[in-house]
């Protein structure tokens, strides 16, 4: 989005921890300018505790006209947030799918809810929910009901180019991209794989790309028989990403929990169809005819595993849908939205102001 933003004309600068940085530096292709960054160095990243910079935080929101802090449950908003105060600066939150509280360390995270979070969102100038399924669950922390506006996720169209070269495992693969945590819906989906694993999806294997916490996957992938038919890749950035998504068969989201994942995304602007749960909130997928919808649970996806291998004859229609999908959700169509939205929240905070 600031990219995007920036390319629009916006003076867009990020202030983020280094959490992501490699070696001091963005990703390679990450496509924003490093000389925008204001970064705070962690001091223990299990916990994300930040090394406090008072004057540099000041600074950042001081030169600002808003502040958009997204994720809102980041070490950064304390300070960040109390410096709007201070300046009398409007701000816009985007939860992103973390309310309502879940997954691992929810004490914490009801922790940080109840000493910030509450007052964070209550006070923001609005709410941004991607999804309208979304818009229920932010209603009750914001202000009013009207602060809260939808912006979908959005997704940067790239032209075709020419197709990586194929994972030295060059097995029919099935791709989840995400997290390990429950909500995610990863143990759901070997479960599912292991049904069919010397049926439908015979000669296939498994490719779970996802974060470190993989310990009670890999766990049940063992009971189940399956070390050889599940492949463990860590997080997928740029080409290795590219690579993974060009040759799987289809890509799996069987969240149990989730609120428009970027992953479907991803697939849209790879052209590769997608079997995802309605948990995701996301009936576009469905309407655009790009993939299959089916319940959040082993049923559910044992069901959708299946209908998607016997209807393999429709993946290139499906294509042709994600296709469609990457058009209606490009930032080309959603950068104008996040204009209007900050200009609007400006013009009202000056006009409270003056």
């Amino acid at each position: 989005m600031a990219a995007h933003l920036l390319e629009a004309g916006v003076d867009v600068r990020l202030l983020l921890t280094d959490k992501w940085l490699v070696e001091g530096e963005a990703p390679p292709g990450y496509p924003f300018p490093r000389e925008r960054f204001t970064v705070l160095p962690l001091l223990n990243r299990r916990f994300e505790i930040v090394l406090p910079r008072p004057r540099l935080v000041d600074a950042a929101v001081r030169d600002a006209d808003v502040i958009h802090v997204t994720p809102y449950m980041s070490p950064l908003v304390p300070p960040v947030i109390a410096a709007a105060r201070r300046h009398r600066k409007p701000w816009v939150a985007s939860p992103v799918g973390l309310l309502p509280l879940r997954g691992h360390s929810v004490r914490l995270k009801e922790l940080f809810q109840t000493v910030w979070g509450n007052r964070t969102l209550r006070e923001a100038s609005r709410l941004i929910a991607v999804t309208q399924a979304e818009v229920a669950v932010l209603a009750p922390y914001a202000a009013s009901p009207d602060r809260v506006v939808v912006i979908p996720n959005a997704i940067r169209e790239r032209p075709p180019g020419p197709v990586p070269p194929p994972h030295p495992d060059a097995r029919p693969s099935l791709l989840f991209i995400g997290g390990f945590h429950a909500t995610k819906g990863a143990d759901l989906l070997v479960e599912a794989f292991a049904r069919l694993s010397r049926t439908t999806l015979a000669g296939h294997v498994l490719v779970l790309a996802g974060d470190a916490r993989r310990e009670r996957i890999e766990a049940l992938a063992g009971k189940l028989g399956l070390r050889d038919r599940v492949r463990f890749t860590g997080w997928l950035m740029g080409a290795a990403k590219e690579q993974e998504m060009a040759h799987a068969s289809f890509v799996v989201i069987p969240s149990v929990l989730d609120a428009m994942t970027i992953v479907v995304l991803e697939a849209a602007a790879a052209r590769k169809p997608v079997l995802m749960t309605t948990a995701c909130g996301f009936p576009d997928l469905g309407t655009y005819g790009g993939g299959h919808l089916v319940e959040p649970s082993v049923e559910g996806l044992v069901r959708g595993l299946q209908w998607m291998i016997e209807h393999r004859e429709r993946w290139p229609e499906m294509s042709r849908g994600m296709k469609a999908l990457a058009e209606k959700y490009s930032w080309a169509s959603m950068t104008q939205r996040y204009l209007d939205l900050f200009r609007g929240v400006a013009d009202e905070a000056q006009s409270l102001h003056e």
